[in-house]
């Protein structure tokens, strides 16, 4: 059921002691809960999320597996004299199977105090730094990066400061630093170690057209080959469609340009997006281009990935495809998400994501509708497919050999509160 969850972006156990002080937290925050109507009336709010899961799964062996989990979002707010509020939250998760048991995690998602003035804005502490304006693939936003496949998963945050300035209504400049630890990128497929970041991002806004420029750079450590320097822009034009174009370049200032390297690439995406019969239907189309894919189009997933190893890289490929940071193993990429509501209170979201050189691609298909108020009741299906399926004998960069299983269906309750 975890290879399943869109929403838990940090996929390494706690240590007892971050594990206990953060349900400690969590305990603490419940207990406040019954009382945020009051609370309210002095500038707290306490709110959240909550969802119940039950999750069948359908491994290549051809063997099913059944999970169900209990999953919160439990969130606070409070005001910082006048300019300023403090923001807080903390993910719970309880998690049942028969080969497992019952397995409990928590994790601090959020912990930042954000002080506004007149032209300038200050953000301390564990937080989100996002870029890009792209709906789907995003190759400037390399802080959290957000997944494609599940643009509602709680993106994981780092330690950051972030001070942003108006200069005019229409123009931002953001000065940021960040830190990430080694754990921050498990379950990828990307070398870069535990580091320190710094640089610049500058937006401007028109009626037409929103630009944003963003350079990037790591800060000299012990290891010298970390040092690394990246430079973005993200277009974004509202016409008679809606087009997006974002592209990121890295380097190290040592290694040659050439495909397959990761310290010295080009990553860009293309974009548009249209909605019609008045809102009800919106369609988005993508294509994904990155140097840094460690495989041409004469080579074979099994190149990289053979025998055993297959398997368990493709139980790590399932996560970090649902999960933030997806490094792609290829260079050419298509997405497309297609949504229909089909009233105001349900609907209905098709999104793949597929590897244009091998044919593989990874559907996700996903039914929402609210019964009731602050309730949603979600059906979610997700069927990996390659040329393996139709007698093929490469498997597909999103395949079933390499993704771990044929299908997986989950049914969830959630609620807001």
């Amino acid at each position: 059921m975890n290879n399943l969850d869109p929403r838990r972006t940090n996929r390494n156990p706690l240590s007892p002691k971050r594990g206990a002080l953060t349900l400690l937290l969590v305990a603490i925050l419940l207990f406040f809960i019954p009382l945020s109507p009051v609370l309210g009336q002095t500038g707290f709010v306490i709110s959240g999320v909550a969802e119940t899961t039950l999750g069948i799964l359908l491994d290549t062996d051809e063997s099913w597996s059944v999970a169900a989990e209990q999953f919160a979002n439990l969130r606070l707010t409070a005001p910082i004299g006048d300019n300023g509020r403090f923001y807080s939250a903390f993910n719970v998760l309880a998690t049942s199977s028969p080969e497992t048991g019952i397995i409990t995690e928590g994790e601090l998602e959020r912990l930042y105090a954000a002080l506004q003035f007149d032209t300038v804005d200050i953000n301390l502490g564990l937080m989100r730094v996002p870029f890009g304006y792209g709906m789907g693939i995003r190759p400037t936003d390399i802080i959290n990066p957000r997944n494609p496949l599940f643009p509602d998963a709680r993106l994981r945050g780092v330690m950051a400061t972030v001070l942003t300035w108006y200069p005019r209504e229409e123009l931002q400049v953001q000065g940021f630093a960040v830190q990430r630890s080694t754990d921050y990128f498990e379950g990828q497929r990307i070398s870069f170690d535990g580091e320190s970041l710094f640089g610049l991002s500058l937006d401007h806004h028109n009626s037409i057209l929103s630009i944003q420029g963003l350079a990037l750079t790591t800060v000299p450590g012990k290891n010298p080959d970390n040092y690394r320097l990246q430079l973005g822009l993200s277009l974004k034009f509202d016409v008679a469609v809606g087009v997006t174009f974002d592209t990121l370049i890295t380097t190290d200032g040592r290694t040659e340009f050439d495909e397959g390297r990761e310290n010295a690439a080009l990553a860009a995406a293309l974009g548009c997006d249209y909605s019609f019969l008045d809102g009800r239907i919106f369609l988005l189309a993508q294509y994904y281009y990155t140097s840094a894919g460690p495989l041409s189009q004469s080579d074979s997933v099994s190149d990289l990935l053979n025998g055993e190893e297959i398997a368990e890289s493709g139980k790590s490929s399932i996560q970090f495809i649902q999960s933030s940071g997806t490094t792609f193993l290829r260079r050419h990429y298509g997405f497309l998400t297609l949504l229909y509501n089909h009233s105001d209170y349900a609907r209905l979201q098709i999104s793949m994501l597929a590897s244009l050189t091998d044919a593989s691609i990874f559907p996700t298909i996903r039914h929402e509708i609210e019964p009731v108020q602050a309730v949603t009741v979600v059906s979610q299906l997700v069927i990996p497919f390659d040329t393996t399926l139709f007698g093929g004998t490469d498997a597909g960069e999103f395949g079933p050999d390499v993704a771990g299983l044929h299908a997986a269906a989950s049914f969830s309750v959630k609620y807001r509160f």
